[in-house]
């Protein structure tokens, strides 16, 4: 979890050198641009970030603001955004790329940390007026109801897209059905080169490996990774759509327990895991068996004590979720949540919905992996 940016910026073949005048604003411009911003990072100061930041496409806006936020909360100790000012290149119509390298430093690590990648910056007004960075270059791959943006040249991400071309619309259909919500939007799906990209997308703070990413108003990230072309990606995509499908709920929705979470995402993926699926389905048994299941409260908080019990989260709130299904039903199940997109607590939405506290519904489906 924890997902593109719809204004494609083109593909590398359509670059031309900068020269002439146009040049040379392009490259105060982004020059000055690029400074603003890494004075911003270092001030921790999201609003002045956000400044520089093309807000004209809603998803790569809200992707930009959370990563400003979290600067505040967890800001860096050294910052260093550097852009290749020789290499500027217009795409097309006002829009220029550069290749920019970002380097920066967390709170007690030694090694710093970076990531390179083409950016795409672009004048608010006139060229000789300010810019603003309008995120990476990407290449578009069209899809049914779907838009996907890989890195160009990355072969392997063109090969998920042309999968998930194929694919997605089903997997949406099959979990809007389940989940008892449309997407308000088709889902951008955005496949990062490597692991360092996709951290530094969510935030500089974020360095726990993942191979998917999806927050409310955001687009779906996935990781270029070639073990997972064709079917054995069905899971993770489906995981991912869950999960976008899961916000329409309600705009509180995110501040439900972490585990919830991704319980609803896990059993959304459960009818696309094929021979997987008996695994998944015992796995919280075998946590039982083994004495290794935890209190419901300490799966809670993704920024707290939950990051130490990653497969806890994923495994007791898929199971979960899968029991209170079972039992209640798939309307009621539905209605849990929506109850908790409203606002309202997991005891309260329990007690409200289920028509039992919390503390005893646990007790019952912890009775319920004895049996099983």
């Amino acid at each position: 979890m924890r997902s593109a940016l719809l204004l494609v910026i083109g593909l590398a073949n359509t670059c031309v050198l900068a020269s002439g005048g146009g040049a040379s604003h392009s490259v105060a411009g982004i020059a000055g641009a690029v400074d603003a911003m890494e004075e911003a990072v270092r001030r921790a100061d999201s609003g002045a970030y956000l400044a520089s930041v093309d807000a004209s496409d809603p998803v790569f806006a809200e992707e930009q603001r959370k990563w400003a936020k979290d600067l505040r909360v967890r800001p860096v100790t050294e910052i260093a955004i550097i852009a290749d000012t020789d290499a500027v290149a217009l795409i097309d119509g006002d829009r220029w790329s550069v290749p920019l390298t970002i380097r920066w430093n967390l709170p007690g690590e030694s090694d710093g940390r970076a990531v390179s990648f083409d950016a795409v910056f672009r004048p608010l007004g006139l060229p000789e007026g300010r810019w603003v960075y309008a995120g990476r270059v990407w290449g578009d791959h069209p899809g049914d109801s779907v838009r996907l943006l890989t890195a160009p040249g990355d072969e392997t991400a063109a090969q998920m897209a042309e999968y998930l071309a194929e694919h997605v619309g089903t997997f949406r259909t099959a979990i809007e059905t389940d989940l008892g919500e449309a997407l308000s939007a088709d889902p951008t799906i955005k496949i990062y080169p490597d692991l360092e990209s996709l951290q530094a997308s969510i935030a500089l703070s974020y360095t726990d490996a993942l191979g998917g990413w999806n927050e409310p108003g955001e687009s779906i990230k996935l990781l270029s990774r070639p073990g997972f072309v064709g079917p054995r990606l069905d899971a993770t995509i489906a995981h991912e759509i869950g999960h976008a499908v899961s916000f329409e709920w309600g705009t509180a929705i995110i501040e439900a327990p972490w585990w919830s979470l991704e319980g609803i995402a896990e059993v959304a993926a459960d009818p696309f895991r094929g021979e997987r699926f008996e695994r998944v389905q015992d796995a919280a048994g075998t946590l039982a068996r083994d004495g290794r299941l935890r209190d419901f409260a300490q799966l809670a908080d993704f920024r707290g004590e939950a990051m130490n019990y990653g497969r806890q989260v994923y495994v007791q709130g898929r199971s979960m979720v899968a029991y209170i299904t079972d039992r209640y039903g798939r309307e009621a199940r539905n209605e849990w949540f929506r109850a908790m997109g409203s606002g309202r607590s997991l005891e309260d939405a329990t007690v409200g919905v289920l028509g039992v506290p919390f503390p005893a519904l646990d007790r019952a489906w912890r009775a319920s992996l004895e049996t099983d």
